[in-house]
């Protein structure tokens, strides 16, 4: 925006333009952002998950009266 800019124009960048560019980006940047995150917390949910199903395995053994 310019300093020059009408009341109309800057109600046009703020109320149109802006949730356009808004929403292009974040169609392009979202898969992007996803990968980046899957790729950092994928070896810890995976070993979580590993670490979970053996505590309830575990439990239900104990539960059973076989462990």
């Amino acid at each position: 925006m310019t300093e020059s800019s009408s009341p109309l124009e800057t109600a046009l960048d703020l109320f149109v333009y802006v949730p356009v560019g808004l929403a292009v980006t974040l169609s392009e940047e979202v898969p992007r952002l996803a990968a980046k995150g899957r790729d950092r917390l994928g070896p810890t949910l995976a070993t979580a998950r590993m670490v979970g199903q053996f505590a309830v395995g575990q439990g239900r053994r104990m539960a059973s009266g076989s462990g």
